[in-house]
């Protein structure tokens, strides 16, 4: 066993006392801290913001940046090209702590690192918003000055974009964060980059970016390469209101909802935005597609359906399954959070939805061990925001998530805790999420006590290959530290290999378990693979 066990009196420490190689967490209690890089994932997989139970949202992000820092310095090449895969993969459910993170390995001094940063800038920052924040945060930290190195990357931002994409973004991403395409422009001007002919697509949608002008004369740009020029005279058109059908230049150039004026928003462009669409505008629209009577067609619902439910397509628009989740919380209450906005949920649409939140992970086997599944419901899980997620708390995306990577198992148990301990066998591993979430809000709101599952497991005499709770680790309120308990389960279980997986909730620095047990594995709970990488742990010998 390892040798933490072997420096301390069993069972003599409350969590409350120290352990050698613990650190006092912001509860009260002694965990243990995981280093730099664990910390920089969590960051960039779980992010800051509303902060925790127990820590602000600025000192959990001077927490955190503290090691984003120490890892840039340590091994920037590596920091870089982690920041890179979390954004690229989509495996968080938001790209903002990607964004601050490149904004500051952007600003070292080291060169090769900055380098290989600016150059990641086209990658982590997709769309005009990605751009928008990061130039944000580069200003507003006064990380660094607007100089060469910088110039070049947002100028490869636009050049390195297909001329359709470009338009694309022009129209429907003008303005975000206090700064305008127009300005990331002026700042960085790519034209002088390239050469370009005068008349040249990509010179004429440049000159709609600079200028917000089209060409007056259209005749003579009707060949294939010039359809992003006549898309953007035909939003440009729409948006001041000149255009004669809405409907048909939305149909004929695939036109978003936001060159569309408010009071033009009727039943049939919403029709018409549909089909166009792209999927996270579905999700972000479901009630306003059913409040205008859009989705009492049938071949209408039908294909949001097809589409919410496609694991193909869901991959391709890096859809995060919590996105998903927060489109069904939303959804089922039939009135949006903002505005006067309602509508009656249709039932098959909430069942898509269900179906979707399990579409969005990947194809996963069954391990065919026997797993324990514990979701922390304390008090400091359920005080904090999912991920800046304003109406999904933490420990509701602990549930859901749980329930992800216990979806395709045939042998488990799923408890709760806080102080006390909470039986959910009853439940159906496909139960609908929002009964689900409904379940574990009856339960907990009390004190943190991580050895609970173990405890469980061992009065209850259940035979168990894997223990895999979902907590913040704040542990503090159990008479013996988690580690303890996992020693007297494997030892009087006689299941010496039993292994013990942590899925940090937030981004904090603390986990329950120690890296020296073989046996034990650390994960973040918001990570899209989180269910292939348990699957892959326990299939492990």
């Amino acid at each position: 066993m390892f040798n933490t066990l072997k420096s301390f009196i069993l069972n003599k420490a409350t969590q409350r006392e120290q352990l050698p190689g613990t650190v006092k967490n912001s509860a009260g209690g002694y965990s243990f801290a995981v280093d730099s890089w664990t910390q920089f994932e969590r960051f960039l997989l779980l992010g800051t913001s509303g902060g925790t139970y127990y820590i602000g949202e600025r000192d959990l992000t001077k927490e955190n940046l503290d090691a984003v820092l120490k890892c840039i310095d340590e091994n920037g090449a590596l920091a870089v090209k982690l920041i890179e895969d979390v954004s690229i993969a989509g495996r968080a459910p938001k790209n903002d702590p990607a964004i601050f993170a490149l904004a500051l390995a952007c600003s070292t001094s080291n060169d090769l690192t900055r380098q290989l940063a600016l150059n990641a800038v086209p990658n982590v920052c997709r769309t005009f918003t990605h751009l928008s924040h990061f130039l944000t945060y580069i200003k507003q930290g006064k990380l660094r000055g607007f100089g060469r190195g910088l110039t070049r990357a947002v100028a490869r931002w636009f050049n390195e974009k297909p001329v359709e994409d470009l338009a694309y973004q022009a129209i429907k991403y003008q303005s975000r964060d206090g700064y305008s395409q127009q300005d990331a422009y002026r700042l960085s001007h790519p034209a002088r980059f390239l050469k370009l002919e005068a008349e040249s697509p990509r010179r004429l949608v440049y000159n709609f970016i600079a200028k917000g002008e089209v060409p007056e004369e259209l005749n003579g740009y009707e060949s294939d390469e010039y359809k992003p020029v006549l898309r953007l005279a035909a939003a440009q058109s729409v948006s001041k209101g000149r255009s004669e059908n809405i409907v048909n230049a939305i149909e004929q150039w695939d036109l978003p909802m936001e060159t569309v004026p408010t009071e033009s928003r009727t039943r049939e462009v919403y029709k018409a935005v549909l089909r166009k669409a792209g999927l996270t505008w579905i999700l972000r629209n479901l009630g306003n597609l059913t409040a205008q009577g859009v989705l009492d067609s049938r071949s209408e619902l039908e294909f949001v359906i097809e589409r919410l439910t496609s694991r193909q397509q869901l991959r391709k628009a890096r859809i995060h399954p919590l996105a998903i989740f927060q489109a069904l919380r939303i959804y089922v209450t039939g009135k949006g959070y903002k505005g006067s906005n309602t509508w009656t949920p249709k039932r098959r649409l909430i069942d898509a939805l269900d179906e979707a939140f399990y579409a969005s992970f990947k194809e996963l086997e069954p391990t065919g061990k026997r797993i324990l599944y514990a979701v922390d419901v304390s008090g400091s899980m359920r005080g904090a925001r999912a991920s800046g997620l304003t109406n999904i708390a933490v420990f509701e995306a602990a549930a859901v998530m749980t329930m992800a990577a216990a979806s395709v198992e045939e042998d488990f148990t799923l408890i709760a805790f806080d102080t006390a301990t909470f039986e959910l066998n009853q439940l159906s591993k496909r139960q609908r999420l929002d009964d689900l979430v409904a379940r574990f809000q009856s339960f907990g709101g009390g004190g943190t006590d991580c050895a609970l599952p173990f405890q469980y497991a061992l009065d209850k005499k259940l035979k168990v290959d894997a223990f895999v709770v979902f907590t913040d680790s704040e542990t503090w309120a159990g008479n013996q530290h988690p580690i303890y308990a996992l020693d007297a389960y494997r030892k009087r279980m006689n299941l010496p290999n039993t292994k013990a997986i942590n899925v940090a909730m937030t981004a904090n620095r603390f986990t329950t378990l120690p890296s020296s047990d073989p046996f034990t594995l650390e994960c973040y709970g918001f990570d899209t693979s989180i269910p292939s990488v348990i699957s892959l742990f326990l299939s492990g010998s």
